[in-house]
């Protein structure tokens, strides 16, 4: 069982916005519906050291937990590449991240923190919605993420 995330902004936006660090600004992809009109939307760029300000995911969590009868509740929370997919090298700003590595190990403290609670509040399925993944299914996509990255970003072959 799950809340059906509809007390989230979206599916990725509400994980950011409860943290601290971050602005938006567009992203780098872009759709286009059936008639040709693009469609793009504002996502995270890390513009200062990011840090979790208290539980993320909890509350909807322990909610859903206190309507279940006995199947077990499912949280879903973005996966951590959704924070560097969607503006390319641009998700970081390198004037808050000299060094993206460091960026990363605060993003992993974030989700060992988030994870770390839900557990001790007994939540035993957890799901990552993997988008960018799935994403990559389209050529149109692929073009898109085919940019310069940042020199110190690894990239892997």
């Amino acid at each position: 069982m799950t809340d059906g995330e509809l007390g989230r902004s979206s599916w990725f936006g509400f994980f950011f916005e409860r943290m601290e660090g971050f602005r938006l600004a567009p992203a780098h992809f872009k759709f286009r519906d059936a008639e040709g009109r693009a469609f793009e939307w504002p996502t995270s760029v890390a513009e200062k050291p990011i840090r979790r300000r208290g539980p993320i995911t909890l509350q909807e969590y322990r909610r859903a937990a206190g309507m279940a009868r006995s199947a077990p509740v499912k949280a879903t929370l973005p996966a951590p590449s959704a924070f560097h997919f969607f503006r390319q090298a641009g998700s970081v700003d390198a004037a808050a991240y000299p060094e993206i590595s460091t960026y990363f190990d605060d993003l992993v403290e974030v989700y060992r923190a988030e994870v770390a609670e839900l557990r001790a509040a007994g939540c035993r399925y957890l799901q990552f919605d993997e988008v960018p993944i799935a994403m990559m299914c389209d050529p149109a996509v692929c073009r898109q993420a085919a940019i310069p990255r940042r020199s110190s970003i690894p990239t892997f072959r």
